[in-house]
């Protein structure tokens, strides 16, 4: 695709994505391909200091074919430890994405406040699965879930009962469902 960054233009962002110390939030969204988010988790993984605002979205990250590159930037950003806002919009990660993602959030060491995954292919397994991940983390305080319509009151549920058992927790849930009895959206936040 024309609007993609070719290998050279991301390698040549690389050192400066690596070593510039003043560089807390980075915002690449729509143009990273599989390469390209090889590279990019390279550049972070390597980083010395942390970025503490991340916005991937539209890279289309996810899928079988970019399982183990979306998995690579996950443990890049888990390494950054002032990381406290992550949006990953339209990167279609599903349930593989929702698995990387929850070593993220059981990390003892992040500060991650707020997650944002609309548009993510995410259905009731991955919501469960992102809901078990919390039981502890006291930081992320926000996670937006919106337009994910494969989620359900389901997996709305695995969250209600997290917070049941977590009574101390603060947590922000955005989510749109359509519910099968009515014809038009429900919201919970």
């Amino acid at each position: 695709s024309d609007c993609l960054l070719r290998n050279a233009e991301i390698q040549s962002l690389a050192p400066f994505i690596r070593m510039n110390p003043s560089l807390h939030t980075l915002n690449i969204e729509g143009c990273l391909g599989a390469s390209g988010v090889d590279l990019l988790s390279s550049a972070l993984s390597s980083r010395t200091n942390s970025i503490e605002n991340i916005s991937l979205d539209g890279n289309c990250m996810g899928g079988e074919e970019s399982r183990e590159s979306f998995d690579a930037l996950i443990s890049a950003l888990s390494n950054n430890t002032e990381l406290t806002r992550a949006s990953l919009m339209c990167n279609r990660i599903g349930k593989d994405g929702c698995t990387s993602l929850a070593r993220l959030l059981k990390n003892p060491d992040s500060k991650l406040k707020s997650l944002i995954l609309r548009h993510n292919l995410i259905d009731n397994e991955c919501a469960a699965v992102l809901a078990e991940s919390l039981f502890g983390n006291n930081m992320l305080n926000n996670i937006d879930l919106d337009r994910n319509e494969r989620v359900t009151a389901k997996g709305l549920m695995a969250f209600l009962h997290l917070i049941s058992k977590t009574p101390d927790a603060t947590i922000r849930l955005t989510a749109r469902w359509r519910s099968p009895d009515s014809t038009g959206d429900t919201s919970a936040v």
